[in-house]
């Protein structure tokens, strides 16, 4: 049986870590929403491999968009505050 020195044990540490981490952010719902929804002026488009999920959406023919969905740690919410904050009307009606 071979033993591990605590130079070996310390690479594995950090090999372990950054597998992990490499890991959790490949899953992560904000970093895949930042990947495929962007705002192009007053134009919201969404990207997907899933034709009926991709398109591209004028927002200023509605009045009011709501976000659903859940995630881990509120992470979409945290993703689309940049979309979110965004004064398209340049007013702040409700």
């Amino acid at each position: 049986m071979a033993l591990i020195d605590s130079n070996d044990r310390e690479q594995l540490r950090v090999s372990a870590q950054a597998i992990m981490h490499a890991a959790l952010k490949s899953v992560d719902p904000g970093t895949a929403l930042r990947a495929n929804m962007r705002l192009d002026g007053d134009t919201l488009v969404m990207e997907s491999a899933r034709q009926e999920l991709a398109g591209s959406y004028n927002l200023r023919q509605y009045r009011r968009v709501f976000v659903v969905g859940g995630g881990k740690r509120g992470a979409p919410n945290r993703a689309i505050r940049p979309i979110e904050s965004h004064n398209l009307r340049g007013d702040t009606q409700q």
